[in-house]
């Protein structure tokens, strides 16, 4: 004798085979073509790709914010002259140094 199987739906063992990919229940009339792809499958991928173009979007907003106000609000450095590095000249003939 062949083991019962358990609907999906709503767990009771009474589905049965009528063709050779087409499962039914006789509690709850569920029915499953196993030749046809799961329908969810085509959904997930759909939902797994609009996550990746979510989080694309969120990363390129979130360079651009962030490099604007980098940009914007750059404080400038003040420019130190330093007196104590001495100064090298060049004469018609040779180097000197002056202090």
């Amino acid at each position: 004798m062949s083991e019962a199987i358990e609907c999906p739906e709503c767990g009771k063992k009474s589905v049965v085979r009528h063709k050779e990919e087409l499962y039914e229940c006789l509690s709850c009339n569920f029915k499953r073509d196993l030749s046809e792809p799961p329908k969810s499958e085509s959904k997930s991928d759909i939902s797994d790709m609009g996550v990746l173009l979510m989080g694309l979007i969120a990363g390129l907003a979130a360079f651009f914010v962030l490099h604007t106000i980098t940009t914007s609000f750059r404080i400038a450095q003040p420019e130190v002259k330093s007196s104590t590095t001495p100064a090298i000249t060049q004469d018609s003939a040779s180097w000197t140094l002056d202090n």
